[in-house]
């Protein structure tokens, strides 16, 4: 994967160390609260072509922060899709060994991703591994 230190306009900066996951402290540029989390997305865009699931480790309004095993470069476009939230495109923001910081390109409602499977109404969609 492509690697870079440089924080994003979304501040989705990279983690540390490879098992650092980032948090909310003090003196990031981030303004935006995240929920740390373990939720399955499918990724598309990808050069190999096709969909593949990702793990989805924290998620804000603005971007998040995914885990899956194939190469992206930084800007390359992804459209992402998480339960309860659909699908939105994004810009790789940065990439570290599996670990992968995305842009969104429009904001969300991250507590959506945690709602209830009952209830909810995404008639229509295929649904991801656990609904």
């Amino acid at each position: 994967m492509t690697e870079t230190d440089a924080p994003s306009p979304d501040g989705t900066s990279p983690p540390e160390s490879p098992d650092a996951v980032p948090d909310s402290g003090e003196g990031e540029q981030r303004g935006d609260m995240r929920d740390s989390l373990y939720l399955l997305a499918r990724v598309r865009g990808l050069p190999t072509g096709g969909e593949i699931l990702a793990r989805v480790r924290n998620l804000s309004a603005k971007g998040m922060m995914i885990e899956f095993d194939r190469a992206v470069a930084v800007d390359q476009r992804l459209v992402v899709e998480v339960r309860g939230i659909g699908a939105v495109g994004a810009r790789v923001a940065w990439a570290r060994d599996e670990r992968v910081g995305l842009e969104l390109d429009r904001a969300i409602d991250p507590l959506a991703a945690r709602l209830p499977v009952s209830g909810r109404r995404d008639l229509g969609r295929k649904p991801l591994r656990g609904d």
